[in-house]
């Protein structure tokens, strides 16, 4: 049995902190993994802090002040053996995690192991217990395992809490960031929700295949069509789009937020005047349609503001109050943007090509979005821009459903509970038009405040946890970080993070995370599994 001996602590020891020694022949004991400190008193719960440090018991001073020599003559008079005792022993840090009360049950560290306690390795059931990990038969609910775990694997899953209080997933290219959210999907449908994945690279467009590299392989039905396997159904906002089994999406102007549409449109730095003002206009021009209850498009409204004088403009706007009015530089900068082509995204009011043959690709409406099973919504990066104005009506739409739904009743399923998974997230947050950021910045912040309530949990994804703002990390209640480079970055996400941890946060493996899990008590070091399902493009 792996044996270590917690000796003295230096004047200057954290007294978050335990100093270990053990024989250095001994088998060496890896950073983050778990330990049971036990005297006759009191147990405790630990995890490494740092790899081991070879020392000599013969050094004069191997710490500030106290001689590790006196130190280990004291463990003999307390009658440990000579031979437990070499020349040469490996050191550790340790972190108390937790005491262990008399129930069994961890409980704040309000005192310390002491001198003399004897330290061995946490057992999995242990450290299932001390962490309050949640654990069920069968792996429909697992994305990975702790990468230190004692004698046997012990397995990370998402319960109903995790999904419901939102995450956070982020990490650099190659992070494993793509299979990660690839297993997400897979957990959250086992769990009979919606899952709605959006999809840029593209990562997502094979779900309906088994990786045929994962230890657990699982594959969705394309639409339902195998009724033993889950559902994937595949949408897109490109009308070329090469994958033959998805689905034309498209929204109508008149349900969209006018402000984001403007930024959309005017999205370029210095075009803040002109989204402002269109903006205003789109207001006004949907509010007076409403009330004549007249359908409109988007070439309707764009027709209008070409076409309509200035002086009607104000008018519609202003009702003739000299309290305002429109500037002309602006309107004529606005006129001549808007006349150019390419300004408004495609799948606002489609009007689908026909092919060679003059077949028209299937198409979908918004809600049929809204099923059991997985949606993945292909953006493609010719239609980055246009990522918040989609979200935003998608978004829209699913909070008006389950606001019906759980009003009527908490067992009515006429739309079944949401994960949404947000993919390339930065897209928002990182926009070049400062008025597109803010209006849709502010959007998804509004909704993922809304989104415990009605049973709609998200998923944020960014290969920088700093592109995502504070106050809106702040509702993301559990973290998962996989390899990042800036530090500060990463001490802000991670608030539980620890020096000794940060430190290794440059160099993880892919698949390689830490994972601060809603409810459990320490942030963890894990090893997540492989995509059950294909990649289109590894990640």
């Amino acid at each position: 049995m792996i044996q270590l001996i917690q000796i003295a602590d230096d004047p200057n020891t954290d007294t978050s902190i335990v100093r270990l020694v053990g024989r250095g022949v001994d088998y060496l004991i890896p950073q983050f993994t778990y330990l049971i400190s036990e005297s006759e008193t009191n147990h405790f719960f630990l995890q490494i802090a740092t790899t081991n440090r070879n020392l000599s018991r013969y050094a004069a001073n191997p710490f500030d002040t106290i001689s590790l020599s006196q130190m280990l003559a004291l463990l003999e008079d307390l009658g440990y053996s000579e031979d437990s005792i070499v020349s040469n022993i490996t050191y550790y840090d340790a972190r108390v995690e937790a005491m262990i009360g008399d129930d069994g049950e961890p409980e704040t560290p309000f005192i310390r192991p002491t001198t003399g306690a004897i330290n061995r390795l946490a057992t999995s059931d242990e450290i299932i217990q001390y962490l309050r990990l949640s654990q069920v038969e069968g792996n429909d609910l697992r994305i990975g395992k702790l990468a230190r775990s004692g004698e046997a694997e012990v397995a990370i899953n998402l319960d109903d809490g995790i999904l419901y209080h939102h995450m956070l997933v982020a990490g650099s290219t190659g992070s494993g960031k793509s299979e990660l959210l690839s297993n997400i999907a897979h957990v959250a449908s086992a769990k009979n929700r919606c899952v709605i994945i959006f999809d840029h690279k593209p990562d997502h467009q094979n779900h309906h295949q088994e990786n045929p590299d994962a230890e657990i392989r699982s594959a969705f039905s394309i639409d339902g069509q195998d009724s033993s396997q889950r559902p994937v159904r595949y949408w897109t906002l490109d009308e070329f789009d090469p994958n033959s089994f998805s689905r034309v999406l498209g929204v109508r102007a008149m349900d969209l937020d006018p402000e984001i549409l403007a930024g959309t449109i005017f999205y370029q730095p210095s075009e803040i005047n002109q989204a402002e003002t269109f903006a205003e206009i789109a207001t006004a021009y949907a509010t007076d349609q409403s009330s004549r209850r007249q359908d409109w498009t988007i070439r309707d409204l764009t027709q209008y503001v070409l076409s309509t004088q200035d002086g009607q403009l104000n008018n519609l706007l202003y009702g003739g109050n000299s309290v305002g009015s429109l500037h002309r530089g602006t309107m004529q900068a606005l006129r001549r943007r808007l006349s150019r082509p390419g300004r408004i995204p495609p799948f606002v009011d489609p009007q689908p090509a026909s092919n060679s043959l003059g077949q028209r690709r299937p198409t979908g409406d918004i809600d049929d979005v809204f099923k059991p099973g997985l949606n993945v919504i292909r953006i493609g990066e010719g239609h980055s821009r246009g990522y918040a104005l989609f979200l935003t009506r998608l978004l829209q739409r699913a909070r008006e459903l389950r606001s019906v739904a759980v009003q009527q009743s908490p067992t009515v399923n006429n739309i079944p509970e949401l994960e949404v998974i947000i993919d390339e997230a930065s897209d928002i947050f990182t926009a070049s038009s400062r008025y597109l950021r803010d209006v849709a910045t502010d959007m998804l912040h509004n909704q993922i405040r809304r989104g415990r309530t009605l049973r709609i949990g998200y998923v944020i994804s960014v290969q920088s946890a700093g592109d995502v703002p504070e106050y809106m990390r702040n509702n993301l209640n559990t973290t998962i970080v996989g390899r990042h480079r800036n530090l500060s970055v990463l001490r802000d996400a991670l608030p539980t993070s620890r020096v000794e941890m940060l430190e290794q946060a440059d160099r993880l493996s892919p698949g390689e995370m830490f994972v601060d899990l809603f409810e459990v008590p320490s942030l963890l070091l894990a090893k997540m599994d492989r995509s059950r399902s294909k990649l289109t493009v590894a990640d």
